[in-house]
C-alpha cells in the first residue's frame, strides 16, 4: 500500500503556455520534480525509460523525479504545451515511508477520455500564476490537488473497461443517489432506473468509486443530516425522519457507526 497522498501538499515551480518552432528538441533531460507537458498543437516523439510515444494534441506526460526523457517536434506544425512543474512538500503527518505515491503509478503517457476538461485546468493553473494576484499561492495548491485527483480518477477508471464505457451512466446513478439523500434507495430501484441487473450495476459502481451504491447513499445521507444538526435547531427525531430513518435509534446508531461520535455532538457549542 503506497503513501497517502494527503499527507503532501504541492508546490508550482513552473507553469508555462508556450509555442516552439519547428524542429524542436529537448535532448536528454532529467526531472527534477514532477513534470507535467500536455500538448495543445502539434505532434511529438517522447522518449522515456527507453520507451517511445507518441503525442497527439489532447495527450498529456507525465514525469516524475529522477526520470529522464528527450522530446522532439514529428511535424511541420509550431508545437504549443502547457507545461507544469511542480514538488511534493511533506506535511507534519506524513512519516519517512519507502513506498511510491499513488501519483508514481500513474504511466508516462495518458491518452484523456476528456482533454478539453485537463487542459482547461492547466490553463487556469497557468493564469493564476500568470497574474500573481493576492493569495495566488493558495488557491494554486487547491488547482494543482484537483488536478491531480482528476487524473488518478481518470487513470483508475481506464484500467477497468467495463467501467470505462459506463462511465457517463454511473456518473448518473451517483448523482441520482446524491439528489435523493432524504429519500429511501434501493437497488432494484436504481436497476429498474438505469436498466442494469441490480449485481451488474452494484459491481460497477463499487469498482468505479470504491463503495457501493448503497454505501455511497448512506454516505450522502450522513453528511447533509450532519449539515442540518450544525446548521439548525432542529430536534434529532425530525432530522432521522427527514432523511428516511425509521427513528431516532436508527439515525444514531448508524450516525455513530460512520462518524465515530453521536449526533448530538455536532450540535453548535461542541464543536
Amino acid at each position: 500500500m503506497g503513501k497517502d497522498i494527503r499527507h503532501f501538499t504541492p508546490f508550482v515551480r513552473v507553469a508555462a503556455d508556450s509555442v516552439h518552432p519547428v524542429p524542436w528538441i529537448i535532448k536528454e533531460h532529467i526531472a527534477k520534480e514532477y513534470e507535467i507537458l500536455y500538448v495543445k498543437e502539434g505532434e511529438l516523439s517522447v522518449v522515456a525509460d527507453s520507451r517511445s510515444y507518441r503525442g497527439l494534441p489532447g495527450d498529456l506526460f507525465l514525469f516524475r523525479p529522477g526520470q529522464s526523457y528527450s522530446i522532439r517536434s514529428v511535424s511541420k506544425q509550431a508545437i504549443r504545451r502547457l507545461y507544469l512543474q511542480f514538488g511534493l512538500e511533506r506535511g507534519t503527518g506524513a512519516h519517512e515511508d519507502p513506498s511510491p505515491l499513488p501519483l508514481d503509478s500513474l504511466p508516462i503517457g495518458i491518452q484523456l477520455r476528456e482533454p478539453a476538461m485537463f487542459e482547461q485546468k492547466l490553463l487556469d493553473i497557468i493564469h493564476e500564476r500568470d497574474q500573481q494576484m493576492l493569495y495566488y499561492e493558495i488557491r494554486t495548491v487547491g488547482m494543482v490537488i484537483e488536478l491531480l485527483a482528476c487524473l488518478m480518477r481518470e487513470r483508475h477508471w481506464q484500467r477497468l473497461p467495463y467501467v470505462h464505457i459506463n462511465r457517463e451512466v454511473l456518473l448518473k446513478v451517483q448523482q441520482y443517489l446524491y439528489l435523493r439523500a432524504d429519500c429511501h434507495v434501493t437497488l432494484d430501484e436504481l436497476s429498474c432506473e438505469f436498466c442494469f441487473s441490480k449485481f451488474y450495476l452494484n459491481r460497477m459502481f463499487r469498482d468505479a468509486f470504491q463503495v457501493s451504491p448503497m454505501q455511497y447513499h448512506q454516505q450522502i445521507r450522513l453528511e447533509k443530516a450532519k449539515q442540518v444538526i450544525q446548521l439548525t435547531n432542529r430536534p434529532l427525531t425530525q432530522i432521522a425522519e427527514q432523511f428516511g430513518y425509521p427513528n431516532v435509534h436508527a439515525f444514531s446508531r448508524s450516525f455513530k457507526k460512520k462518524q465515530g461520535v453521536p449526533p448530538s455532538f455536532y450540535r453548535t457549542g461542541n464543536t
